[in-house]
């Protein structure tokens, strides 16, 4: 959340630099302010995604250990019944699949919901209610 709260304030303080005067703003103050939001903003965004990453792993490994388990304790009768491609697809590419997949949209989920509350806050802040 921090990282998009950098990135409204970025756009914040771009739109308030614009509007200033050009003979009386500071340009190497206002870029100064601009480039330490705006690299702020990375600075997270990548600490963010190192962490997400870690996190889906890790939950990926239990995942895969909790289903590996349960195969172990499973009575000799289902492996009878079941052939061994269907067992060996469900560790296989179904597995993979989950793991990419949820940890895909779960981030994009967050993403997107972080950033529509920063946009709504600007809009907020920059628009008076009327």
């Amino acid at each position: 959340m921090f990282s998009y709260s950098c990135m409204g304030f970025a756009d914040r303080w771009l739109a308030m630099w614009l509007e200033d005067d050009p003979d009386v703003t500071d340009l190497g103050y206002n870029a100064g302010v601009y480039l330490a939001a705006a690299g702020g903003m990375g600075a997270v965004l990548v600490v963010t995604t190192v962490a997400f990453s870690s996190a889906t792993a890790q939950a990926g490994k239990a995942l895969h250990d909790q289903a590996l388990e349960r195969l172990f304790h499973a009575p000799l009768d289902w492996f009878e019944a079941t052939p061994s491609g269907r067992i060996l697809s469900r560790f296989g590419s179904d597995m993979a699949a989950v793991d990419n997949t949820l940890a895909y949209q779960l981030e994009n989920t967050i993403a997107f919901g972080c950033q529509t509350v920063v946009i709504v806050t600007v809009l907020c802040l920059v628009a008076p209610v009327v």
